[in-house]
């Protein structure tokens, strides 16, 4: 990933996120905001229960099941 531009105050759209497997890697940059899109709804429910209990990242993250 160290071949990725800087993502400090960026919006992520993370596509196909799976479990959230990037999710540190963005928090991490400082990302603004992260948007986890899955078609899976149990995979988007991973990533909530594993990235939005703080009230920090609520306000930084939203989750949406694509499909």
């Amino acid at each position: 990933i160290s071949f990725l531009p800087k993502f400090e105050r960026k919006s992520i759209i993370d596509l196909g996120c799976g479990s959230g497997e990037y999710f540190d890697f963005f928090l991490n940059e400082k990302c603004s905001h992260i948007t986890a899109i899955d078609v899976s709804q149990s995979m988007v429910e991973i990533v909530k229960e594993r990235y939005g209990a703080s009230s920090v990242q609520k306000e930084r993250m939203m989750y949406v099941r694509g499909g």
